[in-house]
């Protein structure tokens, strides 16, 4: 997977401070794997100011914008940011210097300090009533999305290579409204040596929504709510070629083959927020997050299967401006 992000704006100028009269710079120790980190608590004591009572060691350093590129060939990533201001402020293992443990020969760095692109959480409005001015058909349409859903789940059991876990409640309630109008076209042909068919959909939507979530089981309490909205214009297609069965097995699924292509893009805006709280071995505590993008997004694919065996491959890409805020306090 391709992620390719741009984010640039020109720096404010500063006047050249006054010449200083020369020192003898005393060159500071190297970092250690013991002196180089914090606490990794995150353990704020008091709330009198945001960041007021944090254990040292503590840090407050500028951010800086993330430019790497990494992986092979089919999940190869790149990224290319700049930060336009901000500052993280913490005492988390990630929030003060650490070392590298493969590369223990390099300077202590601090992991919070580098940012990519803003994750933007979106708020999915899936099984609320979709009324349609064409029941799904192709040419132009008229979707409107809105109303409130409550899904709430009994007991469960899971077991996997992280261990045991059982829920004992979950439960969910969602409440949104979508608004999309488009044109659409779908096509679909058949015959003796399998089918091919085709969409497209070009479109512009507005939507809003917001959920709430709270679970108890054996990972303990959380609870978390969410909300985010985004506007904007966007495209898709599909396409797909899918042969005639080429082998028969009695009590076993005809053997056919496949191979298809998928392309969507976006370009607008969208902002999310949430808050989690929770009592749990692995957390326990609260945080909130806040982000915003504008800009233009973008995905394709190709994909083929043989019988039961699929293979895929792909490439996103997204190019624009956004901001986050983030906070979390541990107990």
């Amino acid at each position: 997977m391709s992620d390719l992000g741009q984010e640039t704006r020109g720096q404010p100028q500063r006047a050249p401070p006054p010449p200083a009269a020369p020192v003898v710079a005393t060159p500071a120790p190297a970092a250690t794997a013991a002196t180089a980190g914090g606490t990794g608590k995150g353990d704020a004591r008091s709330l009198a100011t945001l960041f007021s009572g944090l254990s040292d060691p503590k840090t407050s350093t500028p951010l800086q914008g993330d430019k790497r590129s990494e992986g092979k060939f089919p999940s190869w990533t790149s990224q290319n940011w700049r930060s336009l201001g901000g500052s993280v402020v913490g005492n988390r293992l990630a929030d003060t210097p650490q070392l590298d443990p493969k590369k223990p020969e390099l300077p202590a760095k601090i992991k919070n300090a580098t940012i990519g692109g803003p994750p933007v959480g979106n708020v999915d409005l899936t099984g609320l009533k979709v009324e349609s001015s064409n029941k799904g058909g192709d040419g132009f349409y008229h979707d409107s999305t809105s109303g409130t859903l409550a899904l709430a789940k009994p007991g469960s059991y899971k077991y996997n290579k992280d261990g045991e876990s059982a829920d004992l409640y979950t439960a969910r309630a969602v409440a949104g409204a979508r608004e999309q109008v488009g044109v659409r076209a779908n096509a679909k042909v058949a015959g003796r040596y399998g089918e091919a068919k085709a969409g497209a959909d070009a479109f512009a939507l507005a939507e809003a929504g917001a959920d709430a979530n709270a679970s108890f089981g054996s990972n303990g309490l959380q609870a978390s709510a969410n909300t985010s909205a985004r506007a904007g214009v966007g495209v898709k297609g599909d396409a797909d070629l899918k042969s005639a069965p080429l082998l028969n097995i009695e009590g076993v699924d005809p053997v056919t083959a496949g191979i298809g292509t998928h392309a969507d893009g976006f370009a607008g805006g969208r902002i999310g927020g949430g808050v989690k709280a929770g009592i749990s071995p692995k957390f326990t505590g609260f945080e909130g997050k806040l982000g915003g993008f504008a800009g233009a997004e973008g995905n394709i694919d190709a994909h083929a299967s043989l019988g039961p065996l699929r293979a895929k491959i792909g490439a996103s890409g997204f190019a624009g401006i956004g901001a986050e805020a983030s906070g979390r306090h541990l107990a």
